[in-house]
C-alpha cells in the first residue's frame, strides 16, 4: 500500500512539474512583472553597489539620507521609494529620495531651489532586458550625498 501511495505522489509531482496537461511541451515560465520589477531594482542597486536589502516597490519606507561635507558628514531622516514599469523593452526603475527642506535646503546649480516642506530627488535607470543598466537621468532639488 505505501509502495502505491509513494509511486501515485511522484507521479502527481511529475505531472505538476510539467506544468500540468494544458502546457504545451518545453514551455517557458516568463516572469511575474512583480519579479521583473524586483530583479531591476536588484539590478540597479547591485550597479550603485548598494548592498541593503531590496526594498518593497511602490511604497515609501524610512531612510536615512547620507550627505557629503567635511568627514564625516552628515545624515538627515527621510522617506524613499522605488518604482518601476516594466515592459518589453526594460524596466524603467525611478528611485526617490524626499526629505524636509527644514533640515536639508542646499543650492547648486542646475537643481530646483528646496521650498515648500519636502524636497526631493529622483534618479530613472533602464534596466535592459539582458540585465545592462543605463542611467537615464535624474531631477529634483540637490539631495545630500551631493554636497561636497
Amino acid at each position: 500500500m505505501l509502495y502505491r501511495l509513494l509511486i501515485l505522489l511522484g507521479v502527481i509531482a511529475a505531472f505538476a512539474a510539467c506544468g500540468g496537461a494544458d502546457s504545451p511541451p518545453n514551455a517557458t515560465v516568463s516572469p511575474t512583472p512583480d519579479v521583473e520589477a524586483a530583479n531591476a531594482v536588484r539590478a540597479v542597486m547591485e550597479a550603485q553597489q548598494d548592498d541593503d536589502a531590496a526594498p518593497l516597490i511602490g511604497q515609501e519606507f524610512d531612510c536615512t539620507l547620507q550627505g557629503g561635507g567635511p568627514a564625516p558628514g552628515f545624515s538627515i531622516e527621510g522617506q524613499c521609494s522605488w518604482d518601476v514599469e516594466v515592459s518589453s523593452d526594460g524596466s524603467r526603475v525611478t528611485y526617490t529620495q524626499k526629505w524636509r527642506c527644514a533640515d536639508f535646503a542646499g543650492m547648486g546649480p542646475g537643481y530646483e531651489p528646496c521650498v515648500g516642506e519636502f524636497g526631493r530627488y529622483l534618479t530613472e535607470a533602464l534596466v535592459r532586458p539582458d540585465g545592462e543598466v543605463e542611467n537615464v537621468g535624474s531631477s529634483g532639488q540637490l539631495p545630500p550625498a551631493m554636497v561636497e
